[in-house]
């Protein structure tokens, strides 16, 4: 009888670890990527009504509010507080095998290749947003203009996944971002590791245009690793 139970044990125990390999590195990277390519292949005016939605094209200079829209009429909007919250941000979660965040959030997309990273932005930094992509850590940042526009984005065991590729950035390579209308393109300058309470990093700096690329840094969380990198060109068109 204990033999047998010593054979269930192990059976049961194989059937488990089998299922967290399979989640894990085929079943959850496969539904993640399904996810970003959705994300990723939205056509330019649907990227545009999503701009307008949330406040990000030229009415934001004239202080209208900001929020997320409710449903594919962008100009139904609901302000929250909760997509800039960063207490309530958790770790993320690989076995996670469902990515639903809303397309009408996705504002942008962001690339850096040489280090083979392609993800879509996501207006706000909520957990359904860094399961998928890179989220805007405040409300009103621009792209190609004077302060610094902040990203976050999750690591990932998979080294090519989110924004695990960004520790791997050299300086001078080139990140590039497009709203769907015009290309932004920084340059990668420095980097460097701070505890999660710095907040200051993603804090605009007079006379400089930026790009702050933020996230975890080791496994348990406990610091985080921030990549600048400054304007270089605009692209039109």
């Amino acid at each position: 009888m204990t033999r047998i139970l010593g054979y269930l044990l192990l059976i049961g125990g194989s059937l488990y670890l089998g299922y967290l390999l399979v989640g894990q590195f085929i079943v959850a990277p496969m539904a993640l990527g399904n996810a970003q390519e959705e994300a990723l292949t939205l056509p330019s005016e649907r990227l545009f009504a999503n701009q307008r939605a949330v406040g990000l094209d030229e009415v934001l200079t004239e202080g209208s509010a900001v929020g997320i829209a409710t449903t594919d009429d962008p100009s139904t909007i609901e302000t929250s507080e909760d997509m800039f919250d960063f207490s309530i941000i958790q770790s993320l979660d690989t076995l996670s095998f469902s990515y639903n965040p809303s397309l009408e959030t996705v504002i942008a997309t962001i690339s850096a290749p040489s280090v083979g990273m392609h993800l879509p932005i996501y207006y706000g930094t909520t957990n359904e947003h860094l399961a998928v992509g890179a989220a805007t850590m405040k409300p009103d940042q621009r792209l190609g203009v004077e302060g610094t526009y902040a990203l976050a984005g999750h690591n990932s065991r998979n080294s090519s996944a989110l924004f695990a590729p960004i520790r791997s950035l050299e300086d001078g390579a080139e990140i590039i971002i497009s709203d769907g209308r015009d290309t932004y393109i920084y340059r990668k300058f420095a980097s460097e590791v701070v505890t999660p309470d710095r907040v200051d990093v993603i804090n605009d700096r007079p006379g400089n245009s930026l790009l702050a690329l933020v996230s975890c840094y080791s496994a348990d969380g406990s610091d985080r690793i921030i990549v600048y990198a400054e304007f270089v060109e605009k692209v039109e068109g």
